[in-house]
């Protein structure tokens, strides 16, 4: 009887939340990719950062880790979320945006994957960020980039 009981009750405790997955596919001009939330088996939308170029500011993604993200308001951007702790990077936030040409190092939310003006691009990037400011609702997370 108290096994049934012990079960019974772990169906009430709080499940530890898996990170949110950044999944990325380099290519020699850009970096593409998808933020994947495993607890929902979902993604979110898609991404797109500058190409690697060893963690330069301004000019690479970002090196793959384990990351915190937390809301931010942002000058230019309003409001928005932050990856912190970026190994010698700063300022490193989601935003909209279509080509690598609209980040100097931040990633790029879009709807799916297109071209635009002859250049890898995300689509709908305006409706990709609002659905993703709803979906993370101010809450924090973390982030698991991959290469």
């Amino acid at each position: 009887m108290i096994n049934i009981i012990i079960e019974f009750l772990k169906l009430f405790q709080k499940k530890e939340k898996k990170p949110i997955k950044l999944v990325r596919l380099p290519s020699r001009n850009a970096t593409i990719g998808y933020l994947f939330d495993p607890n929902h088996e979902k993604i979110i939308c898609v991404t797109l950062e500058p190409k690697w170029a060893y963690n330069q500011p301004f000019v690479s993604s970002i090196p793959p880790g384990l990351y915190k993200v937390k809301p931010y308001y942002s000058q230019k951007f309003g409001e928005t979320y932050q990856i912190k702790d970026v190994y010698k990077r700063t300022d490193i936030l989601f935003h909209k945006g279509n080509v690598v040409d609209d980040t100097k190092g931040c990633v790029l939310l879009g709807k799916d994957i297109g071209v635009k003006n002859y250049k890898l691009a995300i689509i709908d990037s305006t409706n990709a960020f609002q659905d993703f400011m709803n979906y993370f609702d101010g809450e924090e997370f973390d982030l698991i980039v991959s290469m």
